[in-house]
């Protein structure tokens, strides 16, 4: 590869072959041989010095079109190599020329080489062997890039010339990533085209479309000029320079075309928000204004940015204010994730949405800055009246354009403008709504009891979370009666808690005054309809929810024409007459009903689980059942209470109302235990409204008596089409009466409707009967449940029958046969409760015993146990009972044995269960309430002090309470607030004991209080050394 004896011997070819007239004669083929290798000898020993890699066997002259492609793809290489000699750019040019020339390749190659060379991005040496010079660039100086561009440009045609500096643009732009930042270079190459395409553009160009796609480059060259200078400008700054934030130019923009007219159909650009926006729209969508996003997030550069920049939305294709807009979004999103205080909506949101010039712009950026607002409803709501005031106006701007050209994006656009309407409409209702009824709610809030007052924070919590989700106002005044219908009832039925009847009222009238405000507000809510849909189904299915197959009965079916089959309607029941003969007559209407004595072995109903739980509230199936249907009567008398008040939108609920509180305190027990006053101003529509419910909850209760008056206007208690009006609706219907209305109401609407064939006119037979007949539909409800037959379905019938006489019977054919599987303790405590009802004293003193009997050899039912002894000698006739059960012999045992026997066994499963739940590492702890083992131990002692003063035999509390105080001890360690809760029930057997007694049990009482204080010091010390120390 002696590239120099080549040349030599090629020139001694050339004298031999008698081109001077010395040597060989007629040698002409030799003579251009020796010629072209002479030449390619010159090249490759340039080639060689400039330390290219070539294959001299590709340089074949024969083979020139063949080999072109290759010879001229070493001119980038050698113009690289030449530059790093530090030859300037016209001798560089005039070299690759003269290699096209001696190559055969065209010349403007040479020149198209050199300008792409001059406006690329500078690389490394690609040379193979490296020199001393390799560190300079000629491309690192942009004033000999240019001088070598400009210089090379004349050598080519002026569209070559635009082709060439479109392809050096093209490229630079693809590898943004790596020179995004070179501003200068990007704005010498655009200098240049754009000199170019103005050139062009000033010929004569007669083709009318080919100067419109010329214009368009043009418009895309001078936007990238514009925004380099504007970019240049702000980064030119020291402090924005040193922290390496420049953003990338070419990710501002689209993409060039490949050639000029060769633009696809114009990709849509992002809006406002960017990608803050709706995700729907960010797949199709290009954000010019992504770049800058770092810059605008951070707290130091993000204002500044902003302002220095916003001309740049116009360079960019969009409007003003986007890039405010962005720095906004990005304040929000920074002062929520820092906790910080929210940008305020008048001195930061409103300026903003004055200076935007499209309404959709506005609607987008005030809707999206009020879903910001998530704790601070105010600010939320005035964000959004905004937002719908500007989506209204841009869906009226469509709308026009609709009329004058309906095209397949306005026919879109308006679509979008009108789901904007509806959505932040939708948001802002709910929102207000919640506001008003938060300021109804909170009115005199300061009033009410602790206990009140948490009802009512738990209501505005759940309203609020719900209102985020655009609730509507009917669901809003579903949502207010149920939860406030269901925290109301279960706080009143908890013992624990100080809520009382009074405060019951005070919340069910803050929420039915919140109900009819927004009835009032919104004429297409009904509040009568929803508060007869729960009244419905809650005197239907109880607390617990319908079930697929109960479905039927509580949805309600739209009323056919021509037909009187369906007898209630959900919709308006205004003007609906209600009959009960229509449920059916005599035998019929009862011959499928589950608690009739002659159904089938198929229908009958057994309750499941007896009791799991001794220790827990509602450890049995008779107090599950129970305590559901407490809450449920409450809840209906809650939602009915001022339901009268819906019926004239004059006669609202007013301040004169809450007055009428304080007077009802004031009245008669019997008349405070009513929730339907009627008293004040409007007490006829009180009276009415409360009449009203009576006799709708009556009639229910006493469905078989039917009605002996005019048809009655149902419009709140509401049943749908059947025929299965079960005990335990009739039970709910008569307990919600006598809790909703007063017992002189109750007594003139049985007297009236002669529910009680035998009452006459003294208060004394009333409530006589009264109570008899809610100890009937207690137990009708009772044995309907268990699938035992009963004796008659008639309230009024079945309190006039001897209760005795009915458990023994019930004794006889179940609970001593055994026939009781999965309810015996259930039945057992129906048979207590039978044999307690005819007062003071017991019908069937032995059929008592027995029972206790039964309870105590079973050994399993604690709770049947101690609620038993409870009715027993939970009364003023105790005494009297006692000495009845004295007098019974069973078995050689006497009834005072037994009873004394059923209270030790009840105690010591108690104790027991109390010992294994609180074991160290036992699981079933968990699921142990403190306040709940408390009440069933209060219940326990207080059994245990009472049956000791009645002077029953072996009730020895020394012993009962040695071995409570054993008990308490063992938990002690365990859960030492719990026992020293129970170290004071202890001590109230300590009073009933002798002096000696007395001080050993106070001495145990004492060592669980000590080892009660060293366990909850060791816990104090051991969350005291478990602090972490920062370092």
């Amino acid at each position: 590869r002696d590239f120099g004896r080549v040349v030599t011997l090629s020139v001694i070819g050339v004298y031999a072959s008698g081109a001077t007239g010395i040597g060989w004669t007629n040698q002409q083929t030799f003579l251009t041989q020796c010629q072209q290798l002479a030449s390619c000898g010159y090249w490759w020993n340039i080639l060689k010095k400039n330390g290219l890699e070539f294959d001299p066997g590709r340089f074949d002259h024969h083979k020139r079109e063949r080999n072109s492609s290759y010879t001229s793809s070493l001119l980038p290489s050698l113009i690289e190599q030449l530059s790093r000699a530090e030859i300037q750019p016209e001798a560089i040019l005039n070299i690759c020329t003269q290699f096209c020339i001696a190559f055969a390749i065209d010349r403007t190659v040479a020149a198209m080489r050199v300008i792409e060379f001059y406006l690329s991005r500078p690389t490394s040496t690609s040379a193979s062997v490296p020199s001393p010079r390799d560190h300079f660039g000629a491309r690192e100086n942009l004033v000999l890039c240019g001088d070598g561009a400009r210089m090379a440009l004349p050598f080519l045609p002026i569209l070559s010339r635009i082709k060439v500096l479109r392809c050096c643009l093209i490229n630079l732009e693809n590898d943004g990533d790596r020179c995004g930042t070179d501003y200068e270079r990007y704005n010498l190459i655009l200098s240049l085209l754009r000199h170019e395409l103005i050139s062009l553009m000033q010929t004569e160009i007669k083709d009318g479309k080919d100067l419109e796609c010329l214009r368009s480059e043009l418009e895309l060259v001078d936007r990238r000029i514009e925004a380099l200078a504007l970019l240049s400008s702000f980064f030119s700054s020291t402090k924005l320079a040193s922290q390496k934030v420049i953003p990338s130019y070419p990710s501002f923009f689209l993409p060039l075309p490949n050639s000029i007219g060769s633009h696809k159909s114009p990709t849509k650009l992002c809006g406002i928000l960017g990608n803050l926006g709706s995700a729907a729209h960010r797949s199709d969508e290009f954000d010019p204004l992504a770049p800058l996003q770092p810059l605008l997030s951070s707290s130091q550069f993000g204002q500044i940015t902003a302002n220095s920049l916003s001309p740049i939305c116009h360079v960019l294709g969009l409007p003003a204010g986007y890039l405010q807009s962005r720095q906004l979004c990005e304040r929000f999103l920074a002062c929520s994730e820092k906790g910080q205080p929210l940008p305020l909506f008048q001195e930061n949101v409103l300026p903003l949405l004055h200076r935007l010039k499209f309404s959709k712009d506005c609607a987008e950026l005030a809707e999206w800055c009020a879903s910001r607002y998530e704790n601070d409803e105010k600010e939320r709501l005035v964000c959004l009246k905004h937002a719908q005031l500007y989506a209204m106006k841009y869906s009226s701007e469509v709308e026009s354009r609709l009329q004058f050209e309906r095209t397949a994006g306005n026919i879109d656009e308006e679509k979008y403008a009108l789901d904007a309407v509806k959505r932040i409409g939708k948001e802002m209702v709910a929102l207000e709504d919640f506001l008003f009824v938060r300021e109804l709610l909170l009115k005199g809030y300061t009033d009410l009891s602790p206990v009140a007052k948490q009802i009512i924070v738990s209501l505005i919590d759940v309203a609020r979370s719900r209102s985020k989700r655009n609730i509507t106002p009917e669901m809003l005044v579903e949502l207010l009666l149920a939860e406030s219908s269901s925290s109301a009832a279960d706080a009143l039925v908890d013992k624990i808690q100080d809520f009382s009847l009074h405060d019951f009222r005070q919340v069910a009238f803050r929420v039915h005054d919140a109900c009819l405000r927004i009835s009032e507000e919104h004429s297409h809510v009904n509040p009568r309809a929803v508060i007869g849909a729960f009244s419905r189904r809650w005197l239907v299915h109880g607390d617990c929810p319908a079930s697929k197959s109960n479905e039927a009965v509580s949805k309600p079916k739209v009323l056919k024409p021509k037909s009187h089959e369906t007898v209630f309607e959900d919709d308006d029941t205004r003007e609906f007459v209600m009959d009960l003969n229509n449920f059916g007559h005599g035998r019929d209407m009862w011959s499928d009903d589950i608690g009739f004595s002659e159904q089938s072995e198929a229908n009958q109903k057994l309750s499941v689980g007896e009791e799991p739980w001794g220790l827990k509230a509602n450890g049995s199936a008779r107090e599950q059942v129970e305590h559901n249907n407490a809450k449920t009567c409450l809840k209906i008398a809650f939602v009915l209470s001022f339901a009268h008040t819906y019926e004239d939108r004059k006669a609202s609920v007013t301040e004169t109302d809450e007055e009428h509180f304080k007077e009802n305190r004031q009245m008669s027990d019997k008349a405070v235990l009513s929730l339907n006053l009627a008293l004040g101003s409007h007490a006829r529509v009180r009276q009415s409204g409360g009449e009203n419910f009576a006799r709708q909850l009556l009639q229910v209760a006493f469905t078989d008596r039917g009605t002996k008056g005019a048809p009655l206007f149902l419009n709140d208690i509401v049943l749908n089409e059947t025929k299965t009006i079960t005990f335990a609706m009739r039970h709910r219907a008569l307990r919600t009466a006598l809790i909703l209305c007063p017992n002189e109401l109750i007594r003139s609407v049985i007297k009236e409707n002669e529910y009680f064939s035998a009452l006459v006119d003294g208060e004394s037979s009333f409530a006589y009967h009264l109570e008899r007949c809610k100890i009937a539909s207690y137990v009708a409800m009772e044995v309907e449940d268990m699938g035992l037959p009963l004796p008659h379905s008639d309230f009024a019938q079945l309190s006039s029958m001897h209760f005795s006489s009915y458990a023994r019977a019930l004794w006889r054919h179940h609970g001593q046969s055994g026939d009781c599987s999965g309810f015996k303790g259930r039945l057992l405590g129906l048979l207590i409760v039978l044999c307690t009802a005819h007062g003071k004293q017991l019908d069937d003193a032995p059929l008592v015993v027995a029972v206790l009997n039964e309870i105590m050899k079973d050994g399993k039912l604690p709770r049947t146990a101690l609620s038993s002894i409870e009715r027993i000698i939970d009364c003023e006739s105790a005494g009297p009972r006692i000495h009845a059960i004295r007098m019974v012999d069973v078995t050689n045992h006497s009834g005072e044995k037994i009873i004394a026997r059923t209270l030790v066994a009840t105690a010591k499963c108690l104790l027991k269960e109390l010992n294994q739940c609180l074991q160290n590492g036992s699981q079933q702890s968990l699921v142990l309430d403190d306040d709940e083992c408390y009440d069933v131990m209060r219940r326990l002692i207080k059994a245990a002090i009472i049956l000791s003063s009645l002077g029953v035999e072996r009730i020895n509390l020394f012993l009962f309470a040695s071995e409570f105080c054993s008990a308490i001890s063992s938990i002690s360690p365990i859960r030492p607030e719990l026992a020293h809760r129970l170290s004071k029930l202890a001590i109230q057997l300590t009073h009933r004991v002798n002096a000696e007694d007395q001080q050993v049990l106070l001495s145990k009482i004492n060592d669980i209080g000590d080892v009660a204080r060293r366990k909850s010091a060791m816990e104090k010390i051991h969350c005291t050394t478990n602090v972490s120390v920062p370092t």
